[in-house]
């Protein structure tokens, strides 16, 4: 299985469709297209070989995800430090009910800096209050 269908089947896991602003499954089709032009902003985690997440920053806009079998483990953080280390990342938004997103990125350093609501969803805008880079 190559990286974008990795990236796809974690992505629009139905169980996590809440915790992002968009909700709305896009094709594999159109996935791929998006992947071709912005693959190299993504970057895949890995424990031995399993694939355990990945995170992407494409037009100052940063997600990540991890699989459930390894969620509190940690991939969260470094999934973000590994982003702090290669991007210049200011603000990150984070859907209001996402707790565990909002607990890791406070963890490195982010400082929530607003919620807002946009399209009827509400979400934390945390700021990167330190410029903190690992």
């Amino acid at each position: 299985m190559n990286d974008a269908l990795k990236v796809y089947n974690l992505r629009f896991l139905q169980s996590d469709l809440r915790n992002y602003f968009s909700q709305e499954v896009v094709t594999y089709k159109e996935h791929q297209s998006f992947w071709i032009k912005n693959y190299r902003h993504y970057h895949i985690g890995v424990i031995g070989v399993e694939f355990a997440g990945y995170y992407g920053y494409v037009n100052n806009d940063f997600r990540y995800a991890v699989i459930p079998k390894y969620r509190g483990r940690g991939i969260g953080k470094k999934l973000v430090a590994d982003a702090l280390r290669n991007y210049h990342i200011k603000t990150i938004r984070v859907i209001k009910t996402n707790l565990s997103s909002i607990k890791c990125l406070k963890k490195c350093g982010f400082k929530v800096n607003s919620i807002r609501e946009f399209n009827g969803i509400k979400f934390v805008e945390l700021e990167n209050s330190l410029g903190r880079k690992y």
